[in-house]
């Protein structure tokens, strides 16, 4: 993520559960020992810049240049580092284009279509400065990089002229503009079917967005007493509140925090949940360490990436 990003945003068997997760006086849920599943080649300090699943596996794009490429059945990870790019440039993300291409955001303008060996097989330019980007249902999406309150905070990618996805705002306020966006950075879950959750940073608020331009809100419970008050409080404790989210039919899985602030653990969250599309809480669990992302869901497990690099397989519950 580049550097107006990584300023503000440091640091996504099930038991049923009653109350609010997020509360860190929430004791309902279980802490439970989640199965060793495999090793990948990311590293403990290795910044994910993005992620996308193809073909059956989850591809992440990383601070180190390279792409790391996980199989989750097969239980196999490899590292394939980017070849000609110029040393200084920064990524701002990454997503599968309509052909399959993989594209990957360089600096606040270039498009690059790289290949799974990761040769870059060619450049565009976007019409205006991107943030972000991200895989949608029918595209990819990207956020511009806008400081304009209440201005749309992704873009669809879809012919000569990028459209406004979605009904995310860049947040209002009195603070300076760059704080305001800081708020309103995105983040998305891979796309299922042709659905795609997206979320602001300083939100409990989830969006899942369809292809055909239906969306609607999913709030998570217990998590609204962590939004900061304001630009000026987010930027004093820089904190995404929902870590990740990854559909699943009608269920989100959601990692988020459980920890109070002050125990926070900056490399990732330890609180996994299940919740029904209308927010109800149908599980959660505690983890035992700090999970960075969601892998996917197989097989009645859930499969999260730890702040280790390794990934755990944890029971999904009813």
């Amino acid at each position: 993520m580049k550097t107006l990003a990584v300023l503000v945003i440091v640091g996504a068997a099930g038991c049923r559960a009653t109350g609010a997760p997020g509360d860190p006086s929430y004791d309902g849920a279980a802490h439970f020992q989640p199965a060793a599943w495999m090793q990948t080649d990311v590293g403990a300090q290795e910044h994910v810049v993005g992620r996308v699943r193809q073909a059956g596996v989850v591809r992440l794009l990383t601070a180190r240049r390279r792409i790391v490429t996980i199989d989750i059945r097969a239980r196999t990870s490899s590292a394939t580092p980017l070849i000609g790019l110029d040393d200084e440039v920064e990524f701002g993300g990454i997503a599968v284009g309509l052909d399959g291409t993989l594209l990957v955001l360089a600096g606040w303008r270039s498009l690059l279509r790289v290949g799974v060996d990761g040769t870059v097989g060619g450049r565009e330019q976007l019409r205006g400065l991107a943030v972000g980007l991200h895989s949608g249902p029918m595209g990819p999406l990207f956020q511009p990089l806008d400081f304009a309150a209440d201005g749309p905070a992704l873009m669809a990618l879809e012919g000569s002229e990028p459209r406004a996805w979605g009904r995310l705002r860049v947040i209002a306020g009195q603070g300076a503009g760059a704080l305001r966006l800081a708020q309103s950075l995105i983040s998305c879950s891979v796309p299922n079917d042709d659905e795609v959750a997206c979320w602001l940073a300083n939100s409990d608020e989830v969006e899942v967005g369809r292809s055909g331009g239906d969306v609607h809100l999913v709030r998570i419970p217990g998590l609204e007493s962590w939004r900061a008050a304001g630009p000026e409080a987010f930027a004093r404790h820089p904190r995404r509140i929902i870590r990740d989210v990854w559909l699943e039919g009608t269920h989100l899985w959601v990692l988020g925090p459980v920890d109070s602030p002050a125990q926070a653990s900056l490399p990732g969250e330890r609180g996994l949940w299940k919740l029904s599309r209308t927010g109800d809480v149908l599980s959660q669990v505690v983890l035992p360490v700090p999970a960075r992302l969601l892998l996917g869901v197989d097989e009645g497990r859930v499969f999260v990436l730890s702040a280790t690099g390794a990934v755990l397989a944890v029971g999904a519950g009813s």
